[in-house]
């Protein structure tokens, strides 16, 4: 599975598993528009060039739509191997002048989000025999400040150091 896959970084890792042989679940929030069309012509492109790809549009910082991405992903490919906590969203804004439900927003994708996934894909890959679990945090959560974007480097340093604590927790 790799969420926030319908552009950037998320492509190139999908691509990069795909070609190696994995077969790949794309995930990104629905458009407005409740689709997601650029997630299906990733998928398509995986897929032409001989991958076995799948999309599969969920908010990943939504309980339901995470049980959902879990389920099908185990229903098409028998297990989940790997988890890559792509998806993450940014907030450009001076701190004073953040709305609280931007504060919330950012939290939600970058943090619950990847915490929702571990909680239904953990299981799976013990019951399986492990896995791996790859979240992308930032190099701006340990550098020096910017100006404006204090709510995406602290939840990016949340997740630096939620990883920590769940390899303790379930490296084994």
């Amino acid at each position: 599975i790799v969420t926030g896959a319908s552009r950037g970084i998320g492509v190139r890792i999908a691509q990069v598993l795909a070609m190696a042989g994995a077969s790949v679940v794309i995930t990104a929030r629905p458009s407005a528009d409740g689709g997601n069309t650029t997630l299906e012509r990733v998928a398509d492109d995986l897929c032409r060039d001989g991958a076995r790809a799948l999309a599969v549009q969920c908010d990943s910082a939504s309980e339901e739509g995470v049980r959902t991405l879990t389920r099908i992903a185990k229903e098409n490919f028998g297990r989940v191997d790997v988890l890559v906590n792509n998806a993450a969203t940014r907030l450009s804004t001076r701190l004073l002048d953040t709305a609280p439900s931007e504060f919330e927003r950012i939290f939600r994708v970058n943090v619950l989000g990847p915490f929702l996934l571990w909680r239904h894909v953990i299981p799976e890959m013990i019951v399986s025999g492990g896995g791996n679990i790859i979240n992308l945090t930032s190099t701006n959560a340990r550098q020096q400040p910017f100006f404006g974007m204090a709510p995406y480097r602290m939840t990016k340093f949340a997740l630096t150091y939620l990883s920590i604590d769940l390899a303790l927790e379930v490296a084994s």
